[in-house]
């Protein structure tokens, strides 16, 4: 029921763990916001997660099963 965007690698979900094969690359404004970090280049994933309305608390309780 979320929306997911993936970047650098692709995490599974299903399995709970990251996929080594590449997929987009980080966009440049995402490496940009992670300038002020010690090791910038350690950033190598990116995921946003987007829940709906109806999402919330349900998915928060599946999370954490």
């Amino acid at each position: 029921g979320r929306r997911v965007a993936q970047w650098g690698y692709r995490y599974d979900y299903a399995s709970h763990t990251v996929d080594p094969t590449p997929v987009e690359p980080i966009p440049y404004i995402l490496t940009q916001l992670l300038n002020a970090e010690p090791e910038p280049e350690r950033f190598t994933q990116c995921i946003i997660n987007e829940y709906g309305a109806d999402d919330g608390e349900n998915a928060r309780h599946r999370h954490l099963r």
